[in-house]
């Protein structure tokens, strides 16, 4: 992967925005749904929010990608896509930090320990903004695929809105209850429960 993508401190700063631009977005998204969501609507909101948590994230983010889990070419594609979609931002920022926090797990150097952070920070992964460019490199070597992630962070907004637009197509709703809601769900699932519960009340 070009030192250069690396380098660029808006890796942080994409997948900071994303986040709080999907949780914002999936405050307001979800109480107007949930008064008037069909039980179908709600089946497929489960069923995204199944396969962003899983495949996303447990998978593509954590496992394949920060862990190298070796899977098949056809499938790594498939999950780091979906890890893209999931609205959480880049995945060589995931990886750097989530490598970061394994080093330092609940210090000052962790970049999302509920420890030293507030659970709204947690949430919204504020503390993903804290590696400068020796650290992203030192924590991205080994990455599979370098150059499909190279694109799917310089692309990454024209990946989010061309999912989205795709699904608007098909229903204007399925924008809301099939992608936006079930997406922070899932980022709220994940952060609450593994990064801010796991590291304080089950820790």
């Amino acid at each position: 992967m070009k030192q250069s993508i690396l380098r660029k401190k808006s890796i942080f700063k994409v997948t900071s925005l994303s986040t709080q631009l999907f949780f914002i977005l999936g405050c307001v998204m979800l109480p107007y749904w949930a008064m008037t969501a069909t039980w179908t609507e709600v089946a497929i909101c489960f069923f995204s929010f199944f396969v962003f948590v899983t495949i996303g994230s447990s998978i593509g983010f954590h496992r394949i990608t920060a862990h190298n889990l070796k899977v098949s070419k056809w499938f790594y594609y498939f999950a780091t896509t979906i890890s893209t979609q999931q609205g959480a931002g880049s995945i060589i920022a995931y990886v750097a930090n989530h490598r970061q926090h394994h080093r330092y797990a609940d210090t000052a150097k962790d970049p999302h320990s509920p420890h030293t952070q507030s659970l709204i920070k947690v949430i919204l992964m504020r503390g993903y903004q804290t590696l400068d460019a020796r650290a992203i490199i030192r924590l991205s070597r080994n990455l599979k695929s370098t150059d499909w992630l190279a694109i799917t962070y310089t692309y990454y907004w024209a990946f989010v809105l061309a999912f989205s637009g795709l699904l608007f197509l098909i229903s204007p709703r399925l924008v809301m209850y099939g992608y936006i809601v079930p997406a922070v769900l899932s980022t709220f699932a994940i952060s609450f429960f593994v990064d801010y519960l796991c590291h304080t009340k089950l820790g």
